[in-house]
């Protein structure tokens, strides 16, 4: 391989754009974590009471989320998948008054505020909502943000240089509603839907599956990974909070999707004894090694993965 990291990490912006949208990754994902504490840890000297922070979290978190989102179309991706809501966020830990504002101002604020509108539009972004996001928000009180979704929806379908799509998911289970649309499809044509059927009736139109899938902390998709867009994901997972993701952290995982994970079909009848026995060395030393295994930190109640992977000393650390 002639191409590293540090070659890749100094490409221009318009240079990894072309190469992404001439090799991928189309569809990513970008299942944001801790965010809340990202806005209490940066911008406050302690944790507010209530819901006192909101006014400031809705304001600086959205624009956070629009500079990240604009940096993933930046360069080159074509499809985004990210969260609206997520089931932790229905749960009552969270306090009596963050879902009622979340509902409510949070989700106008996506939907409909000039900023994200302008940004849609400069953009050419096509918005769409998945999830269970209309039966929640038929209730009375939530017709407005139901609405800004719709209004949202139809003022941007005409573009087509970018898709976001942003989930709205209120409980754990996504496979019952999945199951629920194939038996209506198998009552109406007398058959089974194909995988193909299945996304069109789902998301409402043909997307890929995802090639890309960005979280945070614990290494788990949980209930953020699009359904029946699975299958091929390569999973990444940052250990600080979501809403510090930087351009440096996207071409890392950028150039690992596109090179690093991508090699050649290994001839092993062919290898020299010196590979040979690094190969051996190598595994020898992970034998027990597991990725994902973490601590908890108790003071701050912070999970961290610990670290597993160890290279035998005769490797050059420009090519681990």
């Amino acid at each position: 391989m002639t191409e590293d990291l540090t070659w890749f990490q100094n490409l221009s912006t318009s240079e990894v754009a072309a190469i992404v949208r001439e090799r991928g990754p189309r569809t990513v994902v970008f299942a944001a974590g801790g965010t809340t504490r990202w806005y209490i840890l940066n911008y406050l000297d302690s944790w507010p009471k209530g819901m006192s922070y909101w006014q400031g979290y809705l304001q600086e978190g959205g624009r956070r989320i629009l500079n990240i989102a604009q940096m993933f179309f930046d360069h080159g991706v074509h499809t985004l998948f990210t969260h609206a809501l997520t089931p932790g966020q229905f749960d009552v830990s969270k306090g009596e008054g963050y879902l009622p504002l979340a509902l409510t101002s949070g989700m106008e604020r996506l939907a409909g505020s000039s900023e994200f509108l302008r940004f849609y539009q400069e953009y050419g972004v096509r918005v769409n909502f998945f999830g269970d996001y209309r039966q929640v928000l038929e209730d009375s009180q939530y017709q407005d943000t139901l609405a800004l979704f719709d209004e949202v929806v139809e003022r941007t379908k005409a573009n087509d240089r970018h898709r976001l799509y942003w989930g709205f998911n209120s409980a754990e289970d996504q496979i019952t509603p999945i199951l629920e649309l194939a038996v209506q499809y198998y009552r109406q044509h007398g058959r089974a839907p194909s995988r193909e059927d299945m996304v069109r009736l789902y998301y409402g139109e043909s997307v890929e599956p995802v090639d890309i899938y960005i979280s945070f902390n614990r290494l788990r998709t949980a209930a953020l990974m699009p359904p029946l867009l699975d299958g091929r994901a390569d999973l990444y997972f940052t250990v600080g909070l979501s809403f510090d993701f930087s351009q440096p952290q996207l071409r890392s995982i950028l150039y690992d999707h596109l090179y690093a994970r991508r090699g050649r079909h290994r001839d092993y009848e062919s290898l020299p004894a010196s590979a040979f026995a690094e190969m051996q060395a190598f595994y020898r030393l992970n034998r027990e090694g597991v990725i994902g295994v973490g601590r908890r930190y108790e003071p701050g109640d912070v999970w961290h993965p610990l670290p597993q992977v160890r290279l035998p000393s005769s490797w050059d650390e420009a090519q681990a």
